[in-house]
């Protein structure tokens, strides 16, 4: 974005912190939906979620 033109609302929305942090909720999401079908064991699945988002 070019920073004379944006607001710091639209620079927050669209920054890259915001981006990943998004990425990181969707893929707990994918992790999460895994672990529901059996897919990745539970002790893989609670050391994914522990740890720390960026959020």
């Amino acid at each position: 974005m070019i920073k004379r033109y944006s607001h710091k609302e639209f620079e927050q929305i669209f920054s890259d912190e915001n981006r990943f942090n998004n990425y990181l909720i969707i893929e707990e999401a994918v992790i999460e939906a895994y672990f529901k079908l059996g897919l990745i064991p539970e002790k893989d699945y609670e050391a994914i979620v522990k740890k720390p988002m960026l959020i």
